[in-house]
């Protein structure tokens, strides 16, 4: 049942559709009841599909039978109507504008708020039901609020329609190939697998003439499918399910092979070779000089890079192993050759750390790759060896063209990191595969912790043992497990204010102490951005945020309300400095806080950095267009990937997880840190849980929940809590919202129950995040 309404409770335009669908259904032939669409996964899969289909199917419509015209919107992206300003757009979101303001009334805006903090402005925010309103009233409303922004309605509607029902001109399916596909915002910009359903959705969306119906679309999909730089992969997990066919792109392939072939090529090539007696000598100096000692394994390792000549190199160190170290030390036997060495990081702030810390002079992965990319530039030429930082984070097309110019070069690469830390911000595996390849070393002994407890907890947890880890952390008292995802953020909020109280003294750094002390991490942008407005809210009501909320509006939709005082980072590089327009750059990864907000909307932020003389303040001023690029956010939580390099210098750290990017490992802190970590439950189940069905790829899946494992583990073991599983519940336009009550809404027989959708490994075939080339299939 579908019911289609033009007016909402505000008289003005709002076209949506409530649809109900039957959770079961009696067989026609057998009589028995059963869930339609797997238990409705294939229906959540099918969202953005059948979302994209309606919109495309109102463009298609509304330019046969009126003439408009369409353009994308460069913010959103989304398909509006070509004659229609923004202004009037805006003008007329109503609930939007309403749910807008009740969060800025609270203390923070709808673009950095959470999809729970929004549906909770939305029903708080929302009008009693209008009695129905005659389409004349509706009309001379609509044209009264036109009038009133200076906008003729009858000259805005004439503007919309062309008077001739002339449907653009469909791209050719090369062309919606070579957008769905693009590697900077593509299908697999961030992810190496997609199925048909996801490419169903982005062809449909790539129409500026909608379509027909899905059949076309479907057709279509094919013809994409066909002729672009889609390669279809094995089948996998639940292939029963319709357009379950797995794809990848071509040039994520030619990345993975580009990496092995030339690592392959470069093995034993007498590369960047230090003699065994500049090695003694550099490596004593360094112990010397540092005042350290290097583990038997660092010697090994260190060694092996120094000496053994391959082309490309690739060390995994587990968290407290002494990474940093080792590059600073293989940077004294190197330069003690007179070779020239250069370091590489994804983000400005862990280049400058990785600087300070090793001396290596070191730049982003994105400037390197420019100087590679603009042919007057000199690229890698001149740079003896290049040390990668946190190479496991590098995107596998990008480190695959690194690869690629350190061989024309004759460089040396050394790739530094671990797999089981930190996760490529694109698409990953390479770093892994290097490693591999190579049969290189590992350093497993972990040199930071002297807690033992913290040290068998590591360890456990990276030989995947997470039952055993969380219970050794859990004994300990490190893992603090909620009844839920509200209990559990209430509780880290509140050690937040208790870890930072010591640093409100008022001195003027100590703002800048906090923000390197106390470390607030999650596992995923959601949960960081909850944590930053509860976190902006205390600091509001404490008085250290002051003045009105400069709203901006940030590319993607979103939008950003900022006061003077307000913890922010820096998501943006602007090299200012070397283009002689400012004192100092502003680099990704600054954390710091507003100081000063002018008449014309220039932020002026203010953050601390360690140069060569130590610490020292900064200050520059950040204009709107910056900050609409995503140039700021909120600086109080952030993820652990955005993290790399700051736990260094923090004494306390907070952790909202377990999530997809390893929080409980992540970024271990220094001796004598012990770290809560917080696992977010979720909604409770009146009936209580239901047990997984016993000996299913469910249930072992279910068991080995790290979420599930820090409830077990977490100072709750002397009972069961209350858990329901969540899935995706799909509102009128495809976006997601958490339905607790799943099993309830979708409880069914054995009959009805989805067969499991994970096969065995073997079945399986590579997992996503592994290399896939034609060779390993």
């Amino acid at each position: 049942m579908s019911t289609c309404r033009g007016e909402p409770p505000t008289p003005d335009p709002h076209l949506h559709a409530h649809v109900t669908i039957a959770n079961m259904v009696r067989g026609r032939d057998d009589g028995k009841w059963s869930a339609i669409g797997a238990g409705g996964r294939d229906i959540h899969r099918h969202a953005h599909a059948a979302d994209a289909l309606l919109k495309a199917r109102i463009r298609r419509v509304l330019t046969q039978r009126y003439g408009i015209a369409w353009k994308r919107d460069p913010h959103t992206g989304a398909w509006e109507i070509a004659a229609i300003p923004e202004r009037v757009r805006t003008l007329f979101s109503k609930r939007d504008g309403q749910v807008k303001a009740l969060l800025t009334k609270l203390g923070t805006s709808y673009g950095e708020a959470s999809r729970e903090a929004r549906k909770v402005a939305a029903a708080e925010s929302r009008q009693a039901r209008l009695p129905d309103l005659e389409q004349v009233d509706l009309r001379a409303d609509w044209q009264r609020q036109l009038a009133a922004v200076d906008v003729d309605a009858a000259e805005l509607v004439h503007s919309c329609r062309h008077g001739r029902a002339v449907l653009p001109e469909r791209p050719s399916a090369q062309e919606i190939a070579a957008w769905i596909w693009r590697p900077e915002h593509g299908l697999t910009a961030h992810r190496k697998v997609v199925t048909r359903a996801d490419v169903l959705a982005a062809v449909i969306d790539a129409l500026p003439d909608g379509v027909r119906d899905l059949a076309e679309a479907e057709a279509l999909t094919d013809e994409v499918l066909a002729c672009g730089p889609a390669v279809r992969l094995p089948d996998s997990g639940a292939s029963h399910l319709t357009n379950s066919d797995r794809y990848t792109s071509n040039d994520i392939l030619h990345a993975e092979q580009a990496i092995l072939d030339s690592v392959r090529r470069r093995y034993d090539t007498g590369t960047a070779v230090v003699g065994a007696d500049v090695v003694r000598l550099a490596l004593g100096t360094f112990q010397v000089t540092n005042g350290l000692e290097l583990s038997d394994e660092q010697r090994v390792a260190l060694e092996r890079v120094l000496t053994a000549g391959h082309g490309v190199e690739a060390v995994i160190g587990v968290a407290g192993a002494g990474k940093t170290t080792l590059m600073a030390a293989a940077r004294a036997a190197f330069e003690g050759r007179g070779l020239v060495v250069r370091g590489a990081a994804t983000a400005a702030v862990a280049a400058a750390n990785l600087t300070a810390e090793s001396g290596i002079s070191s730049r982003t992965i994105a400037t390197w790759l420019q100087r590679i990319s603009d042919a007057e530039r000199p690229g890698l030429t001149g740079v003896d060896v290049l040390v990668v930082d946190e190479a496991a984070m590098v995107d596998d097309r990008e480190l695959a063209t690194l690869l690629g110019e350190a061989e024309r070069t004759g460089t040396k690469m050394v790739l530094i990191g671990d797999p089981a830390q930190l996760r490529a911000v694109g698409v990953g595996g390479g770093f892994g595969a290097v490693h591999r390849q190579i049969a290189s070393l590992i350093l497993r002994e972990n040199r930071r912790q002297r807690d033992p407890i913290e040290r068998k907890a590591v360890e456990l947890w990276r030989a995947d043992q997470k039952h055993e880890a969380l219970r050794a952390w859990g004994q300990g008292g490190r893992v603090h497990a909620g009844r839920g995802a509200a209990d559990t953020m209430a509780r880290l909020v509140a050690d937040w204010a208790a870890a930072r109280e010591p640093y409100r003294t008022g001195a003027p750094e100590a703002v800048h102490d906090e923000l390197a002390g106390v470390l607030v991490l999650a596992g995923t942008n959601a949960a960081v951005d909850r944590i930053n407005l509860a976190a902006r809210a205390v600091r509001r009501e404490q008085g250290e945020i002051t003045g009105p909320d400069r709203v901006y509006r940030v590319a993607g939709g979103r939008s950003i309300a900022l006061a003077v005082g307000d913890h922010v980072r820096v998501r943006r590089n602007d090299y200012r400095a070397r283009r002689g327009e400012a004192e100092r750059d502003v680099l990704n990864g600054y954390r710091g806080h507003v100081t000063a907000i002018d008449e014309r909307g220039r932020v002026q932020v203010e953050w601390r950095y360690t140069g060569p003389d130590g610490p020292s303040l900064a200050s520059e001023w950040i204009g709107p267009s910056y900050i609409a690029n995503g140039g700021l956010s909120y600086g109080t939580a952030m993820t652990v990937a955005a993290a790399q390099g700051t736990h260094r210098r923090a004494r306390a750290h907070l952790r909202h997880g377990p999530g997809p990017a390893h929080p409980v490992l992540g970024d271990d802190p220094r001796p004598g840190n012990r770290p809560p970590v917080l696992a977010a439950g979720t909604p409770g189940n009146r009936r209580g849980p239901r047990p997984p069905w016993p000996g299913s790829q469910r249930g072992r899946r279910t068991a080995a929940s790290p979420v599930r494992l820090c409830r077990q583990f977490g100072g709750h073991t002397h009972r069961r809590l209350p858990h329901a599983r969540t899935r995706p519940h799909c509102g009128p336009t495809g976006e997601g919202r958490e339905a607790g009550p799943w099993r309830r809404t979708f409880r069914t027989p054995s009959r009805g129950r989805a067969r499991p959708y994970a096969r065995s490994r073997r079945q399986r075939g590579p997992r996503p995040g592994q290399l896939q080339h034609p060779g390993q299939r």
